[in-house]
């Protein structure tokens, strides 16, 4: 008996029917969607998660900074330029300067109270971060090329962006590399533009600051700097207290110079100037200089302009030494033209006892254009007056001093330092 053969090779898919052979066929492009659904929620719950540790690695960069840390400056070109694209590059640089710089935001109260600010200290918070950040996404490339931590640096150092760049590397420079002068901040630049490419030379540069952690001892001068707890100097509510103090400190004090905080005495005028005539006269005498900090009106029958500065009266008389960066839109208000002015390439310089000394008011000890201008002026002693009674409970007064002892490292030379709480 003949039985009929079976093919199991071509005619068994011809007998298959059409709808089941169509939906046998979509089943591998249901699996290879289904993966690459699953690979492209995989890849951006990575990209999120890259994000979110750039942001709390930036956050605790800021936020060291703000407590005077300045070491962890350094952090900044690695977080802003080693970015796989702009956009994260800018939130990691913003994230950075918003934290900071965020103790600012304790001066608005006081200055409301004076109505000196021409707007919002919180406008003025962020619009400073927001333009410190555009330099460093200008300065971002894919490839990470050669000189772009350069240029950043560099460029976030010098006027226009300078005038507000608080937190910046360079200030790391004196603890690296404490009396270098030039040569340390190059090495510095060095240093930060290495790290952009290999991340873990910033471990070396904190092991060379932990071990190089020593006390720079620059020579002894026969300088004072006298800190004061007078309150609100500018309302000048204590007159006689304060020309007590001082001249209880020309008598007792035996340094030939001494330093007084900024605006122990609001305004420096004829009358001012006739009312201290006899304590500046006994420290002539006695062979001594005051310094104090003072403000001088700018004759403009429109407008209140004024002069933030340090008088130096007494066995040596100098012209006074202006603030050439105030705050701006706090103290500087470029679109009224009140307030003080900016004077941006004024000297610090006064010759004094033998000494070239740069001083430097409040807020132009925060930022680095402040130090880079003394490469070329070369001072032997570093003066910094401040008057941080309304920012007391922040941090800000030890930034400022932390900045003063880096540079003051930096260069080897001593630093003087008054301040009014």
């Amino acid at each position: 008996m003949n039985l009929p053969l079976l093919s199991h090779g071509r005619n068994s898919a011809e007998d298959v029917p059409k709808h089941c052979r169509i939906s046998a066929e979509r089943v591998p492009n249901q699996c290879r969607s289904s993966e690459e659904e699953h690979c492209h929620l995989g890849a951006s719950g990575s990209v999120m998660l890259q994000l979110c540790g750039t942001l709390v690695t930036a956050l605790a960069a800021g936020w060291a900074v703000s407590q005077g840390h300045l070491l962890f400056t350094m952090a900044l070109p690695v977080l802003a330029l080693r970015q796989p694209d702009r956009v994260r590059a800018m939130a990691a640089a913003l994230a950075y300067f918003l934290v900071a710089g965020a103790d600012i935001l304790h001066v608005g109260p006081y200055l409301a109270t004076t109505e000196s600010a021409s707007l919002p200290l919180w406008l003025f918070w962020l619009s400073a971060a927001f333009l410190q950040t555009l330099v460093w996404c200008w300065c971002w490339d894919k490839e990470v090329r050669f000189l772009r931590a350069s240029l950043a640096l560099t460029l976030s150092a010098l006027p226009p962006f300078g005038l507000i760049a608080w937190a910046h590397p360079f200030h790391a420079a004196g603890v690296l590399f404490p009396a270098l002068g030039l040569t340390g901040l190059l090495c510095t630049l060095a240093v930060l533009e290495a790290a952009t490419r290999k991340p873990e030379i910033l471990l070396l540069a904190a092991a060379l600051a932990f071990f190089n952690h020593r006390d720079v001892e620059p020579r002894s001068i026969p300088w004072s700097g006298l800190n004061t707890q007078f309150g609100d100097a500018f309302a000048g509510d204590d007159p006689l207290g304060v020309m007590n103090a001082v001249a209880r400190a020309t008598r007792e004090n035996p340094a030939v110079v001494q330093v007084w905080p900024e605006s122990i005495v609001p305004h420096w005028n004829e009358a001012t100037e006739a009312f201290w005539s006899d304590i500046i006269s006994d420290a002539k005498r006695r062979g001594k200089t005051i310094v104090f900090g003072s403000t001088i009106g700018i004759p403009d029958p429109l407008r209140l302009r004024l002069r933030n500065v340090a008088i130096i009266q007494g066995r040596e008389d100098r012209l006074p030494v202006d603030q050439r960066t105030p705050i701006p839109g706090a103290t500087w208000h470029p679109t009224t033209g009140t307030g003080v002015p900016l004077m941006v390439f004024a000297s610090p310089i006064r010759e004094l006892a033998a000494e070239r000394a740069a001083f430097l008011i409040c807020y132009e000890q925060l930022i680095a254009w402040s130090y880079l201008m003394l490469l070329v002026d070369r001072p032997t002693v570093l003066v910094g007056m401040a008057n941080t009674h309304w920012v007391t409970a922040t941090s800000i007064p030890a930034v400022q001093t932390a900045c003063l002892q880096s540079w003051a490292r930096l260069f080897n030379i001593p630093l003087v330092q008054a301040v009014n709480r």
